[in-house]
């Protein structure tokens, strides 16, 4: 929870309103999610046998389903 950032107005007109557990305050919830998504600078994958560079919402989308798969793992719970 953000204290820094204000709720967003897509949240706040859905009545959607965050408060921080230690004192109350309004913030921005989940934050955004980003990957490196350029393909110069992005993603070494190894295929048909040859390391290579790739990014985009092809590279950055399977991180975060590998994430949410192994975060809970890691922690005990999944």
């Amino acid at each position: 929870m953000s204290t820094v950032f204000p709720v967003p107005a897509y949240q706040a007109a859905l009545g959607i309103r965050p408060r921080s557990a230690d004192g109350g305050g309004l913030g921005r919830g989940l934050p955004d999610g980003s990957g490196n998504a350029d393909p110069l600078t992005g993603w070494n994958v190894v295929a048909l046998r040859r390391l290579r560079s790739t990014g985009g919402t092809s590279a950055v989308a399977p991180m975060y389903t590998a994430l949410g798969r192994w975060c809970p793992r890691s922690w005990g719970t999944g």
